[in-house]
């Protein structure tokens, strides 16, 4: 069975180190990135199984880059999970209008993440 690739796009590193260290633990490859222009090059570039996107990054935030028209058609059939601290309606009406699947509010439990990938995962 093919290792499944997961983007991580968060600019902390802390959250950065502990998702690397999570996700590979449970057998899935990670690819890390710390800003919106990082996460459309890669998620371009790779094509990954699942992305795990922060709303508040440096130079692009995470729900405008998803709704850049040209990255828009990259990610429709790509699983987004939105981590986010902002727990307000707007954002979360955006990123269910962009696609977002689910809405993981920080700080977040790891057992609750690992039941949301494995549910869209396989």
């Amino acid at each position: 069975m093919q290792q499944k690739t997961i983007v991580v796009a968060d600019d902390d590193k802390q959250i950065q180190n502990l998702l690397k260290t999570f996700l590979e633990s449970l057998g899935y490859r990670t690819v890390m990135v710390d800003n919106g222009w990082a996460f459309m090059e890669t998620v371009q570039r790779i094509r990954p199984d699942l992305i795990l996107l922060d709303v508040m990054m440096p130079q692009l935030d995470g729900l405008n880059a998803l709704d850049a028209s040209v990255f828009t058609e990259a990610v429709k059939d790509i699983p987004i999970l939105l981590i986010t601290g902002l727990a307000k309606r707007e954002v979360e009406e955006k990123a269910k209008s962009l696609g977002v699947r689910e809405i993981i509010s920080k700080p977040f439990d790891l057992k609750v993440l690992e039941a949301k990938l494995l549910s869209i995962l396989g």
